[in-house]
Formats: C-alpha cells, structure tokens, sequence
C-alpha cells in the first residue's frame, strides 16, 4: 500500500510537471528556436525572421518577400533559398556533434517504461473501484437523511398549523367575551390586537375547514369594533376629545381600516356642514362667492381641527399624534369639490367675462387658502393629482374668456386701424388716435382686472401682436404715400398677426336681400379709401418713436404687476425683439418723407435750363438777385420746416431737411453742369462765326454798361441762385445745415459756378 501511494503522488508530480511544460512550450520553443536558428548570410533577399512566425504561410512568404524594397525573382529567391538551405544542413550537424551523447542515451533511457506502466496500473484500478463503492453508500445515505428532514419538516408544519388553529379558537373565543362585555378604549385596543393577530391567522390558513367555519364569528366581531369605534370617533369629533380621538386613530391604524375612517369623517362630519354652507348655491354670484368659501374653510378649523392637529404632527409635538391619515385631501375636500361641480357650475361660464374673472380669482385664492392648512409637500401633491382637483381646474373655459376679451382688447384697435381717416388724438403723448389706442390695448392685457395668471402666455402675445399690427398698418400707409390713394387698403398681414381674428364691424341685416338688391347696394356703395399725406406721414413718424420708446416698459411693467415670478425667462429679449421689427419702419418713413420733400424742388430745379434763353440776345440787365425757383425752393423748404417743428422734434426734422438738401444740391449740380457746359459750346459756336464773318462785335451782344456778354450774365446769374441757395440751406432758419454745405454736392456745386464766373466776378464787385 505505501508502495502504491508513493507511485501515484510520483504520477501526480511528473503529470503537473508535463502540464506545466505543456504551458509554456510554446514561449520555450520560440526561444530556443531563435537561438538555435542561424542567421542569413548578409546580401540575400530573405532573414531568419520570415520563417520563424507562429503564422507562417507559403503564399504569404512570396507577397513580403516580392514587395521588399528592391522586388527579388523567383531566380534570386531560389538561389538565395538555396545557400540559405546549405546554411541549415551545416548548423544541423553542429548541433547533433554537440548533443551527440544525448541522442544516443535517448533509447537507453526509455528501457523497462512499459513494464513500470503495468505495475501501477492494477493498484490504480483496484482503488477507483472503492472510491465508487464509497460514493454509492454515501448518496444511499443522504437520500435516507433528506426524507427523514421532509417528513420532521412537514410535522412541524402541521404542529404550527395546529397551535395556530388553538390560537384562533382560544383568541376569538376571548375577543368575544370582551365584545360582549361593555367596551372602553383599552378593550377597544386589546381586541383590535388581537383582531389583527386573527387577521394574520387566517389569511396564512385560508384553507383549513375550521378557519371557515370561524369567519362568520370574525367578522361578527369586526363589525360590532367597527361600529363601536366609527360612534366613538364621531363623539370625539363632536366634544374635541383628543385623548379618545388619538386612540381611535391609532386602533384604525391597526386595524387597517384608515380609508374607512376617513370615508366616516366625509359623510358624517363634512358633508352636512359644507351643504349647510352652500344653501341656495344655484343663486350665487362673485358678490356671495367669497363669503361661501370662506364659510367652507371654516369647517377645518371648527370641526377638524383635533383630527388634522393628530394626524399631521410630523415633529410629535403634539401627544398621541399618528401619522397615515389625511382627513383634508381624502375627507374635506373630495365632499366641497363634488359640491362645487354640481351645483356651482355656473361660476365657471365665460358668458360674463367680468363675472367670471371675479369668480376665477375668488376660487383660485380659495384653492391658495386650502393648500395653506396642508403641512406636507405629499399632501400638497396628492391633492393635486386627483381627479376632482383637475376636473376643477379643468371647468374653468380660459380659451373662451381670453376669446372674449381679445374681442375687446382688438375691436376698437382694428376699428381704428380699418378707418379711412387717421384721427388725431388728444393726448400729449400721441399724435395718433390709432397710436393712443395701441397703447391703451397693451395695457388691457396685464390689467389687474383682465390678467388671469394661466393665460400669462396668450396675453404676453398679444401684446406683442399688438405691436406687430401697428408695423404693418404703419407699411400699409407707407404704400399709400408713395402709391396713391388708388392703392387698395387690404393689408397683408404679419406671420405674427394671422391668428387676429376678423373683427365685424357692421352689424349684420337679419333680412336676406334678393339678387337685384344687392347689386344696386354694391354699385350705390362708396368704396372708401385712407388718403396719406405728408403731415399724416411725419405724424405716424412721431408716434412710431414713441411706442418704440413707450413699448417694452408698457409690455415688462404690467407683467411685473400681474406676474411677479416668471419662471426664470427673460421676456425683456422678447419685447425688445417686437420693439426692433417696429423700428425698422423708421428708415422707410424717413426716406418717403425726404423723397417727397425733393419732388417739388426737384421739378424747379429744372427751370434752370430756361436762364440761357431770358439772357441770349435780350439785352437785359445784369443780373443782381437770385431767379423766383431758387426762392421758390427755399421758400418750400422753410414752410416745412415751420409745419413740422411742433409736430417732431427739431433734430428729426433737419434730418430729413438734410438729406432733401443733399438730393436737390445733386440734382441741381447735373443741371447748371448741363446748362454751363451748353454755354460753352454756344460760346465757342459764335467766336467761330465771327472769325468767318470778320465782323468786329457784332454777333457778340455786349452789353454797353456792364461789358458782359449774353454768357456772362447767364454765368453770373447761375452763380447768384447756387450761392443763394447754399447760403439759405446753411442758414439758421433751416436749422443750421451746414454739413450739406460742405457735403460733397454742396462743395462741388460752389465750385462748379465760382469757376464759371472767376474771370469777371471780381470786376463786377469792384
């Protein structure tokens, strides 16, 4: 035997020790064979490297080898295989000369190996045969010991049924006794106890014949508890009892039966006091309404009280406090939001918008109050997720309200903005009924007696919309100026404004007229159209820079008064975007303005090509003042400045005076170039003549007392209305318009006719 152990721990050694080397031949053999490998002659085109990879392939051999720098032939790849063929052979019979006496002991060494295999192999089978052997007694065995533990298990379990069964009968036989006898708090306690230890009992054995037969005696006794504490309860309720109260809570508690008390509490004690407060709610109205919910909130204090000072103190302040119970969310208000739904349904109708604002804000202060008798943030939650609270919520109709008063808030805005007549306002301010009128209907939206805090969003667009209307009736009139009254007045509205409703303004025939009626109506119809004109323009002007001014602290300052928190938005960026869309208008209106200011001069500035024809061969006067189109001009200019200073501000109205100037000076320039440049050649034209002609002045047209030619004085004359001109555009009365002056028309235009007259202006002065 010890000869047989010493053989099989020698087996085991030896066959860790061939895993072992099993494991880490492959690292072994690599190594060895790197260094037993020789090296490639240098020169040729391959290395020991590409045939001593783990992956070695054949194909693979020839791709390398074939995209090596240089590119080898099948040529120069055989001969280099070759010598590195004889290479091998060579180192081969190195290596066997070396290890020559190892290989030859190799076939001594393995002599008598088979004979030393028999001789283990028969003590080795002899004891796996026992190790069987073993195993089977050893699972016979455990097989034996598992059905003994089934059987003591299922013995144990019937013995626990069975005292459970004793304890049923003995417990409910005492429950009762003590039910018969006459009930106090501590017994009530004791039988709750050991009611709910019944309870478990019988939900475990649910099965077993005697449980069935003992329900009808359980339930008898539940009933009789059940009774016994909803009358207690009610009593402690009626004398605000908080000892009884506290007791009671915490018997239901352990009962299981909190749902019931708070359903007992509804019908009993809340019920009758919240019909009691809404007698006659058919009838009421916003003047009545507050009074009745304050009546409702009463209830708590008055009746309530004891129960919700119980069940709400989360810090135990108060003594025999319980927690689990919500006699608010589950008792008070499922009873007033039922009552409410019934009978005061027609608070909510938006018929009445002043009604109903008033009801909507009595009734959500209301809903406010009664969160505030709430002390935790679950309650607050599970309140408002019940139906009853959404369905409250819910019966309010917004849209329709805010439909209502968006007919209000518009209807006289739109009316204003459809007239075909812009109607001055009275105000300060405006110039503008219609501007006055915008400003009036972004107000209504946050009015304290309008704003409804759900609708924040539909009123903050309007708003905006409101501003966005007065932009394209602003263009609309813009079109009119330039186009004419001709032009027809439907406007286009913004992407903004297109859910504007179309605000009837007539009122509506009940009769039907016949075919012929109605044709003879739409021939006799005057078709009216809105007539822009230049002081309506620069009025529209004014009033733009005032809402743009005006707008955003309209817009922020009633929604600050009406909605204190915001969320954390930014609704300034908002306005201030409506407000940028609106001034973009204002380039336009200037541009319109300044254009028309140049229509009447412009047309003027071209009687400057009648000058050569009053002096050619007239033999008129030197010319000593400026012609009547120059002063026409200027005349034109100052009566517009004059107009429009109580209308605009002085620095607006040099603006545009400045630009008409710059305008009329450009246009004034082309036309003296033209005429100037006509004198020269006609000046030239008549020298030639009288050179053929040899006639000595006669073609010349001097005049006796000056000495100037027909030219000169039409030179001179140009000169004395360009400096008039430029003197007057520079003057205070034009309200200092000196950068026109030296603008580029005016510079060039001096320029143009002090060339012009530079040969004899100074003889003249003299």
């Amino acid at each position: 035997s010890l000869l047989q152990e010493n053989r099989s721990r020698d087996m085991v050694t030896n066959t860790n020790q061939m895993e072992n080397n099993a494991t880490h031949r492959p690292s072994q053999v690599s190594s060895s064979l790197e260094n037993i490998v020789p090296a490639c002659p240098p020169g040729l085109c391959i290395n020991k490297g590409d045939f001593l990879k783990q992956d070695f392939s054949v194909d693979k051999f020839f791709i390398e080898v074939g995209v090596r720098e240089g590119g080898a032939g099948l040529d120069v790849l055989r001969d280099d295989l070759g010598i590195y063929l004889k290479v091998l052979r060579s180192s081969m019979i190195e290596l066997i000369n070396q290890d020559y006496a190892d290989f030859v002991n190799l076939s001594t060494n393995l002599v008598g190996l088979d004979q030393g295999i028999d001789r283990i192999r028969e003590p080795l089978e002899g004891f796996k045969k026992e190790i069987e052997m073993a195993n089977g007694d050893i699972k016979t065995s455990l097989e034996s010991v598992k059905a003994k533990l089934a059987r003591q298990e299922t013995i144990r379990r019937d013995k626990e049924r069975l005292s459970s069964l004793q304890m049923v009968a003995t417990t409910l036989s005492k429950v009762e006794r003590m039910v018969g006898t006459e009930q106090t708090t501590d017994t009530a306690e004791r039988i709750a106890t050991d009611v709910n230890q019944l309870h478990f009992a019988v939900w475990k054995m649910k099965d077993a014949a005697l449980i069935k037969q003992m329900l009808p005696r359980l339930n008898a006794v539940c009933d009789s508890l059940n009774s016994w504490l909803d009358l207690t309860t009610l009593k402690g309720v009626r004398e605000r009892d908080i000892p009884t109260l506290s007791r009671c809570c915490r018997i239901y508690a352990t009962i299981d039966r909190i749902a019931a008390v708070e359903t007992l509490v509804k019908e009993e004690v809340v019920k009758p006091q919240v019909e009691s407060c809404m007698v006659e709610a058919e009838k009421m109205d916003s003047s009545r309404l507050g009074e009745m919910f304050n009546n409702l909130l009463r209830i708590i204090p008055e009746h309530l009280a004891e129960l919700v000072k119980l069940t709400t103190d989360e810090k135990k302040t108060v003594e025999g406090s319980v927690n689990g119970f919500d006699f608010l969310v589950n008792s008070f208000w499922p009873v007033v939001a039922e009552k409410i739904q019934n009978d005061l349904q027609h608070i909510s109708s938006p018929g009445n918008p002043d009604e109903f604002f008033k009801n909507h804000q009595i009734s959500m202060k209301f809903l406010d109050d009664f969160e505030m008798n709430l002390t935790s943030e679950e309650s607050v939650s599970m309140l408002r997720n019940q139906e009853s609270y959404t369905s409250f919520l819910q019966s309010w109709n917004l849209p329709v309200y805010f439909q209502i008063r968006f007919q209000e808030i518009a209807k006289s805005y739109e009316l204003l903005l459809a007239t075909t007549e812009l109607v001055r306002s009275e105000s300060t301010d405006c110039k503008l009924k219609v501007t006055e009128e915008a400003k009036n209907a972004i107000t209504k939206c946050f009015s304290l007696e309008i704003f409804l805090q759900p609708l924040a969003h539909r009123f903050f667009k309007l708003s905006l919309q409101i501003i966005s209307r007065y932009q394209v009736w602003a263009l609309m009139c813009l079109k009119l100026f330039k186009d004419g009254p001709e032009v027809s007045q439907d406007m286009k509205r913004s992407e903004t404004t297109k859910d504007f409703q179309k605000l009837e303004i007539n009122k509506k025939k009940s009769m039907k007229k016949s075919a012929s009626d109605q044709h003879l109506s739409e021939l006799d119809k005057p078709t009216p159209v809105l007539s822009i004109s230049l002081a309506d323009l620069v009025l529209i002007f004014c009033d733009l820079e005032h809402l743009i001014s005006a707008a955003p602290g309209l817009i922020m300052s009633g929604l600050a008064s009406v909605l204190p928190e915001t969320g954390g938005l930014d609704l300034s960026q908002a306005a201030t975007a409506g407000v940028t869309a609106l001034s973009a208008v204002l380039p336009q209106l200037s541009d319109a303005i300044s254009a028309h200011i140049v229509t009447g001069p412009a047309k003027m500035v071209k009687s400057v090509v009648d000058i050569p024809r009053m002096y050619r061969r007239t033999n008129r006067e030197v010319p000593s003042k400026p012609c009547t189109y120059v002063t026409t001009i200027v005349d034109e200019l100052k009566t517009f400045l004059t107009s429009q200073e109580k209308s605009c501000s002085l620095a607006v109205v040099s603006s545009w005076l400045g630009n008409s100037c710059d305008s009329i000076l450009g246009l004034y320039l082309v036309q003296v170039q033209d005429v100037l440049s006509n004198v020269t050649k006609m000046e030239e034209s008549l020298k030639k003549l009288k050179k053929v002609r040899e006639r000595g002045g006669a073609a010349a047209g001097k005049d006796k007392a000056a000495g100037l030619s027909d030219d000169d004085k039409i030179r001179l004359q140009l000169y004395l209305d360009v400096m008039f001109l430029v003197r007057e555009i520079g003057s205070d009365e034009m309200g200092g318009l000196e950068r026109v002056v030296r603008g580029e028309n005016g510079v060039k235009i001096k320029q143009v006719v002090e060339q012009a007259v530079g040969g004899f202006i100074s003889d003249i002065i003299v």
